[in-house]
């Protein structure tokens, strides 16, 4: 499965990079419109549309209670797994998402509305 990340990269092709870079200079508000072009002509473009978002249900239950700003720890005993099995799942959303830490994760997931209190 790509991620969003993938599909622009071979949609866009040498651009990408550059364009990623002058991206990461403008604001969300200014940026906005040229994404959601760019999305309608990648989705339109692939044989078959690919899911909004690549994480597994208890990557966004981890997501919801980081967002929230919740440690690790306190995610861990809400969720009854451990720690670093909560790390883990953060450093595969990190990959998954091509984000850099976990203040871009969060924002990632108030920008795609996964920060409701759907976790068990």
């Amino acid at each position: 499965m790509k991620t969003l990340d993938a599909a622009l990269r071979t949609a866009m092709g040498e651009r990408y990079l550059e364009c990623r870079t002058e991206g990461s200079t403008l604001r969300l508000e200014d940026l906005a419109p040229e994404v959601e072009a760019m999305l309608g002509h990648v989705l339109h473009a692939s044989p078959a549309p690919e899911p909004l978002h690549p994480l597994t249900g208890r990557e966004l239950d981890v997501l919801r209670l980081l967002v929230r700003g919740i440690p690790d720890k306190r995610i861990a005993q809400h969720l009854d797994i451990s720690a670093a099995t909560v790390s883990k799942h953060v450093s595969s959303m990190l990959g998954k998402l091509g984000v850099h830490n976990r203040v871009e994760l969060a924002r990632w997931a108030l920008e795609h509305g996964l920060s409701g209190s759907s976790a068990s």
